[in-house]
């Protein structure tokens, strides 16, 4: 064989077929269709123009259903520090068999090394 192996057919029909399937030819707008790349493609960007605009969302509904707000004081509570006492308490009060962040270092480590019983009234 000169060119790629015995498969090498096969796997470009089938990366052919998944392009034909994955191709939108027409598009339903309303009553009517829109058909070719350019037509879809315009339809696409009007849709998400619209829907990722500020002023298409003037409160999140789902089918009529409103969502309250939230105050002040609450929204300035979701961006407080958090203090040495709740971390802590997150810390000392896990099972420990999870890793808060991609270093590995689990809870476990992080209660024998950190908190160390002495410290978290232990003996």
């Amino acid at each position: 064989m000169k060119e790629g192996d015995a498969n090498m057919g096969y796997y470009h029909s089938c990366v052919r077929q998944r392009c034909r399937r994955n191709s939108i030819l027409t598009m339903s707008v309303g009553d009517s269709w829109v058909e070719g790349v350019t037509g879809v493609r315009g339809e696409v960007v009007r849709f998400f123009s619209y829907y990722f605009s500020d002023h298409s969302h003037h409160g999140s509904l789902i089918e009529g259903f409103k969502f309250l707000g939230i105050s002040l004081e609450e929204s300035s509570l979701l961006t407080a520090p958090f203090s040495l006492e709740e971390i802590e308490a997150a810390v000392t009060l896990s099972d420990g068999n999870k890793s808060p962040w991609l270093d590995e270092f689990n809870y476990y480590f992080l209660q024998a090394f950190l908190y160390p019983p002495q410290r978290r009234g232990g003996k």
